[in-house]
């Protein structure tokens, strides 16, 4: 019940943002923006679908050889982007729904649930090396605002450790979850402190099999990572060509770099909402180019999601029962 209403209340306290961000802009105004993007937004549109595609793709070279045909774990890919844009609940919900699909379709819980956080940890880390490169490039421009440049530094060191963290882990072989769950909530309460390490032991070995056993493997995940956020950058890039704005590549690199920083902190916002559309006011404003071209960026950025989390619901709308019979079980992870 409480955390419903923490919920709502951020919910709430998002829409209160985003109505002052669209009154500050001039709804007009992006409007006009809006009407201007056209028909790039089925480029845009096309894009994020390849993108989810790619994610799909990673999740099933985390999968062992033979486990899924590739076609049906990039459904699963799409069915959980449905559940994550349409519910607004993130990854919160989207990816124990991966995680469950997984284990429908004939996977045990532990494998299940270690490659969807094998995958979400190197998508994650992927956008975090995306986001030092901007937020390096734009800190030494002195291209922030001074009131975000301790948090973005903080952030910077975050990153840092986590870099730090997957090395180890890929180095040694040994997770760091389960023993630090101990060591902390041994300290609260010893006697449950083997129990809830036990209860995480089995997924994080999946993980660290992932990190540690086939470099190969690891790279070429983290290759198809970094192609789908460059298609997210080039999103940008089409975004602003349509506005008529004067943006390189880089600019567009820079720009989806630094966005990821808002979503790692502000990930408990439902959907960010608000809370991106005023950082993307912000950081182009802070990069010479218009605010109401960053609100009607976000507001474009929402409604491809909101397009292919339907087109998910539709192409997963079979079933498991359904897709396994119309799909050969011959493709086979790398």
């Amino acid at each position: 019940m409480l955390r419903r209403a923490g919920n709502a209340a951020l919910l709430l306290a998002g829409v209160a943002a985003l109505t002052f961000v669209i009154r500050h802009i001039g709804a007009a105004t992006i409007a006009a923006l809006l009407r201007q993007i056209g028909a790039a937004f089925w480029t845009i549109l096309l894009l994020y679908t390849l993108h989810t595609a790619l994610r799909g793709v990673t999740l099933w070279q985390a999968l062992p050889r033979g486990t899924l045909p590739l076609a049906r774990v990039i459904r699963i890919r799409f069915a959980a982007e449905g559940v994550e844009m349409l519910t607004m609940t993130g990854p919160f919900l989207a990816e124990p729904a991966k995680a469950w699909l997984l284990h429908r379709h004939g996977l045990d819980g532990p494998q299940a649930f270690g490659a969807v956080a094998a995958e979400y940890l190197l998508y994650n880390l992927a956008a975090a090396w995306m986001a030092a490169a901007s937020l390096g490039v734009l800190l030494a421009r002195d291209a922030l605002p001074h009131a975000v440049r301790l948090p973005m530094i903080g952030m910077l060191a975050g990153i840092a450790v986590l870099t730090a963290g997957c090395a180890v882990a890929g180095v040694t072989g040994r997770g760091l979850i389960a023993p630090s769950l101990r060591a902390i909530v041994g300290a609260v309460a010893p006697r449950r402190a083997e129990s809830i390490a036990a209860s995480v032991r089995d997924t994080e070995a999946v993980l660290v099999s992932i990190l540690h056993d086939d470099v190969r493997r690891l790279a070429a995940i983290l290759v198809v990572e970094l192609a789908g956020h460059a298609l997210l950058a080039l999103e940008i890039l089409v975004a602003l060509r349509a506005l008529a704005l004067d943006a390189s590549p880089g600019s567009a690199f820079l720009i989806e770099g630094a966005v990821k920083s808002v979503g790692a902190l502000f990930f408990f916002i439902p959907g960010q909402l608000g809370v991106s559309e005023g950082s993307y006011a912000l950081l182009l404003q802070a990069m010479h180019l218009p605010a109401a071209a960053g609100v009607t960026i976000v507001l474009v950025r929402r409604a491809r999601a909101i397009a292919v989390g339907g087109l998910g619901f539709l192409l997963f709308a079979g079933g498991p029962r359904r897709s396994a019979e119309r799909e050969p079980h011959g493709d086979s992870a790398p």
